[in-house]
């Protein structure tokens, strides 16, 4: 059997980010550390002191990226002091300083989300716009600016397509790929946070388990392409009539799970009568009328995920041992 309770597909893409992110503050803590001490020696108090400041900051970064799996800031204050580093240090050194614009151009764009990394970055081209051309001559300084947007350019693309990568590959590792519907891989860190939502502001939550009655005939007497199209149905029939803030769940085979926010156990145990009538109404392909089991449970106090969701098994459990097409909470 495949752990289904490993860390889910979100958390190990969110690691992945926060990897890199501590090793672009490592190194830029690395090299720029050296300079900083440079322009301390060199009584450039003002610039040596923003250094140093974005020293610490990414000393504090990296401290709680190691021991606490939390990224400080979300890449605000590093941004703010390496544009603020580089522009004071582009007017005090010069060329020198203005070299350091591209490191700049290039990390902001995988520090922050795209949308304000790349009006930070149309922020700080214009600042260095300006601080360049009283050290280049026109020549120089657009070069200077024409390669500054293309480098940020490129790393607005290749940030861009990662982005839209990583939000294929999170859906194509949360979502069941005959139903549409979430898998059993996304269930867990879902029951998660509900966990934490009731735990920290009392939030209800309920669990429906539901289980096709009889469904391997289906697939024995009439092929399990057959049977593959009437779990299409009965998903889409499920959804239209979910509320768009309910989330439902291909459990395995033909059980499916619905978590249900904001709604109380007698509130649950209405929709699953509504839904387990409905299903036994519904004309299914191949001139199939089919039933389902409910198992049905409401969040409580000081009971974990796995707690819930083994109750709402039990219920199931119950259903089907009391003759199923019925719905049965605790």
């Amino acid at each position: 059997m495949p752990d289904y309770r490993q860390t889910s597909p979100s958390d190990m893409l969110a690691k992945t980010q926060r990897r890199i992110i501590f090793f672009i503050h490592f190194w830029t803590l690395v090299f720029v550390t050296p300079f900083t001490l440079h322009q301390l020696v060199m009584a450039h108090w003002l610039l040596g002191a923003a250094l140093v400041i974005l020293c610490a900051n990414n000393a504090l970064v990296l401290y709680f990226l190691h021991y606490h799996d939390k990224y400080l800031l979300k890449g605000a204050g590093f941004v703010f002091l390496a544009c603020l580093g580089v522009s004071a240090s582009s007017v005090i050194n010069g060329i020198m300083g203005l070299f350091w614009a591209y490191p700049v151009v290039i990390g902001i764009f995988f520090l922050m989300p795209l949308r304000t990394a790349l009006y930070w970055n149309s922020l700080f081209i214009t600042i260095e716009f300006a601080i360049a051309a009283q050290h280049l001559s026109p020549q120089l300084e657009l070069r200077f600016i024409a390669t500054l947007i293309l480098a940020s350019a490129f790393s607005y693309v290749i940030s861009l397509l990662v982005d839209r990568q990583h939000r294929t590959l999170l859906k194509l590792a949360t979502t069941d790929a005959l139903t549409q519907c979430l898998n059993r891989m996304a269930l867990t860190p879902a029951l998660i946070r509900a966990e934490q939502l009731h735990s920290r502001y009392q939030q209800t939550f309920s669990l429906a388990i539901i289980d096709l009655d009889h469904f391997k005939k289906v697939n024995d007497t009439l092929g399990h392409g057959a049977g593959d199209t009437i779990l299409k149905e009965f998903a889409k029939l499920l959804q239209t009539r979910l509320r768009t803030t309910d989330s439902l769940f291909r459990y395995g085979g033909e059980e499916f799970v619905i978590l249900l926010p904001n709604t109380a156990g007698h509130d649950a145990v209405r929709l699953a009568e509504e839904l387990r009538i409905a299903i036994e109404g519904y004309a299914f392909s191949h001139n199939l009328n089919l039933t389902a089991s409910f198992g049905v449970t409401q969040l409580q106090t000081n009971e974990n995920h796995d707690q819930w969701l083994d109750r709402a098994d039990a219920c199931l459990y119950d259903a089907k041992s009391q003759g199923r097409n019925r719905v049965v909470t605790s």
